[in-house]
């Protein structure tokens, strides 16, 4: 089961870019424009979240939420989970996934749909997301699966170890560049 959740979520993803949601997308402006030196949201123990990678995190998090059914998250609650997935690979790193692992990842989606992977690429262009934001989804979730993978296998429960994770985590916020994304994702 543990496999089949990215296929799972890349699968939602797959079926919401495709499904027509781009009501969802309209509604959250364009990235911001980062900051020559630094465009970091937050810092997690030194490590940024870029104000671009919490854009499109947060366009994914909606088509994925409009296609299951589900209240879409809040911008902060996306910022969170970056947070978690950043502690959760610092604690326990995973080597990131090669092209070829990604590529597999992608052609089970596509048996899985019939959805080709031009067709999410177009539609994540058509939405002025870059096209890679659809690879690096899959290569970033699969790390995340192996790191939650290795953590359970030392028969941790997740969330207190997140939680944990965060009360020692030093988050610097950057609340200029926060406050700049806020505003044009609006409400």
């Amino acid at each position: 089961m543990r496999r089949l959740l990215p296929i799972l979520i890349a699968l939602g993803l797959a079926v919401a870019l495709v499904g027509g949601t781009m009501v969802m997308l309209n509604r959250a402006r364009p990235a911001p424009t980062p900051t020559p030196e630094d465009d970091a949201v937050v810092r997690v123990n030194g490590e940024p979240i870029s104000a671009r990678q919490w854009v499109e995190a947060y366009a994914l998090d909606l088509l994925m939420s409009r296609q299951v059914g589900q209240p879409a998250p809040t911008p902060d609650e996306t910022l969170d989970r970056l947070i978690n997935d950043a502690l959760l690979l610092q604690g326990y790193p995973q080597p990131v996934p090669d092209d070829l692992q990604v590529a597999k990842r992608l052609a089970d989606l596509e048996a899985a749909t019939g959805i080709t992977t031009g067709m999410l690429t177009l539609q994540l262009e058509a939405w002025g997301l870059p096209s890679e934001a659809l690879t690096e989804t899959i290569r970033h979730l699969m790390r995340v699966e192996a790191a939650n993978a290795t953590l359970q296998a030392e028969g941790k429960s997740a969330a207190a170890w997140i939680a944990e994770a965060r009360s020692k985590a030093t988050l610097e916020t950057n609340t200029e560049i926060k406050a700049a994304v806020l505003k044009q994702l609006g409400p």
